[in-house]
């Protein structure tokens, strides 16, 4: 009887103290700036939800995330992200991200000279999910590119988490984008943009001899700029030795560079549907055929189009993959042959480079690298220009 009253006493001691640490913030919250934004539209003052003190076992101090202050909002999608202040810049990612849960370790690090227990990350992130969710803003996301008003943000994806603003007076390079962008682990940086150059700058290093062609890539790279879609899809055939992949390289690196630039044909609607998640540009390389199921996969991608499947682990919930993507594809032979793709597509013919042209591969990057910063801004002059001139483009 006697270690029942002890146990009884010191449960209500501990009930005791959890409902003063509960009723605690409340002041906190009275005082949050949080304003919820229609879908799709980009907020320019970010909400501040202050981030937990969590209670946590014996030997292991208080977390207090990311420092002082946490923004906390949701995707239409339910996914809890936080934009947090990391060296002098804004970073923003998902909270059950890899990413995330190391900035958290890092900053109890700082703080107590340890590593944290595993149960304290955990209880402190399924905290921040649940402010997220219920008191969080919902914002949309954007992958690489965005749209804000009459003004287009291009993701430099660099460790400054700079941006770089396109108006229809010029672009520059900012920072602390007034819209959210994530990034996926295989994304890579641009280079700073520099201005001065021209669009004449990337033609040494392309294998196209007809002027129309020229003209149809330059317009191709220039649509890819643009945040909503139909997009071309750009078809490269050519025989043997034709520098095809070599050109999907320099494209992909002037627009959207990863650390897997060119990659295989997926093997169904699904993965592919995924790889757009994951990149504004794909590019697949080496291409032998093309089934009609995959064609019809790729207009739905140019044009924009959706796949439903069962959520991992479950029976009744199911996960929504939306995307619309601009697509290079290339090949020796002519894959696409179906009349609703080839409606979608820009189709250049590479000739056959000859002996006196070939040149050794790491001389041509190391060439292209060095002109890709004037190549780029070069680019951005061409989507100002077409940003200037949209009101009074007429399709014939």
């Amino acid at each position: 009887m006697r270690r029942k009253k002890k146990h009884m006493r010191r449960t209500k001691g501990n009930n005791v103290r959890r409902t003063k640490e509960n009723t605690m913030p409340t002041k906190k919250e009275d005082n949050m700036n949080i304003q919820t934004t229609p879908e799709g539209t980009a907020q320019t003052e970010t909400p501040v939800v202050d981030a937990p003190v969590t209670e946590t076992p014996a030997g292991d101090a208080p977390v207090h995330p990311m420092g002082e202050i946490l923004a906390l909002f949701h995707t239409p999608q339910q996914q809890g992200y936080a934009t947090m202040g990391v060296n002098s810049h804004r970073e923003t990612w998902a909270l059950q991200s890899k990413e995330f849960r190391q900035l958290l370790e890092h900053q109890y690090y700082k703080m107590t000279g340890t590593m944290p227990s595993s149960k304290t990350i955990t209880d402190d992130l399924r905290v921040l999910e649940g402010k997220a969710r219920f008191e969080g803003p919902e914002l949309q996301l954007h992958l690489r590119i965005a749209e804000l008003e009459d003004r287009i943000s291009l993701d430099l994806a660099n460790p400054a988490w700079e941006f770089v603003e396109i108006t229809t007076a010029g672009w520059g390079v900012m920072a602390d984008s007034p819209v959210k962008f994530r990034r996926p682990s295989s994304m890579c940086a641009l280079p700073y943009p520099l201005p001065g150059g021209t669009i004449e700058d990337l033609r040494p290093f392309v294998n196209i001899e007809s002027e129309d062609d020229w003209r149809l890539l330059v317009s191709f790279l220039v649509s890819t700029f643009y945040p909503r879609g139909p997009y071309p899809v750009l078809v490269l055939h050519g025989s043997q030795g034709a520098a095809k992949s070599t050109l999907t390289r320099m494209v992909r690196a002037l627009i959207d560079p990863n650390h897997a630039p060119i990659r295989t044909l997926p093997r169904s609607e699904r993965d592919l549907v995924i790889s757009a998640q994951q990149g504004w540009l794909l590019a697949f390389d080496n291409l032998s055929v093309l089934s009609d199921k995959m064609s019809d996969a790729f207009c739905r991608l140019a044009t924009g189009g959706g796949l439903g499947t069962r959520t991992l682990y479950t029976n009744a919930d199911e996960a929504i993959f939306q995307a619309t993507r601009a697509v290079i594809l290339n090949g020796i032979e002519e894959v696409v042959t179906r009349g609703d793709l080839l409606d979608r597509s820009v189709v250049l013919h590479l000739p056959t480079l000859s002996p006196t042209h070939r040149r050794e591969e790491h001389q041509v990057w190391s060439e292209f690298e060095n002109a890709r910063p004037r190549i780029l801004g070069a680019l951005l002059d061409a989507v100002s220009a077409a940003l200037r001139n949209l009101d009074t483009v007429t399709l014939t």
